[in-house]
């Protein structure tokens, strides 16, 4: 029951991480919609559409979050709760797009 218990222990972290990537989605979306552009030159070319959108970053989506949550099990291996610590990172890494593309939604950048 230990290991099935272990492997649920992310799901604040995965929900904040799915939060900040719908966010992105959402906030990136609607500066289109007004009139900005999308700055990320991989994604730009997707982003015509909603679904084309959706269909480019949710490979990427899954891939992170099955890397991520292998690598915090695999950090909880060596060092106990360890594993929390690779989560930081990437949802900093994810709320700067979601922090940008507010502000420019509130025309201060």
């Amino acid at each position: 029951m230990q290991g099935f218990t272990r492997s649920f222990r992310y799901r604040r972290s995965i929900a904040l991480l799915a939060l900040l990537l719908v966010a992105d989605l959402a906030t990136t979306r609607l500066v289109l919609a007004t009139g900005g552009v999308e700055l990320n030159p991989f994604t730009a070319p997707h982003t015509a559409t909603l679904a084309g959108h959706l269909l480019y970053l949710a490979p990427l989506w899954g891939a992170l979050f099955v890397a991520a949550t292998g690598a915090a099990a695999w950090c909880d291996t060596r060092i106990p709760d360890s594993g929390l610590l690779v989560w930081v990172p990437i949802c900093i890494l994810y709320a700067v797009p979601v922090v940008h593309n507010l502000l420019v939604i509130w025309g201060l950048f």
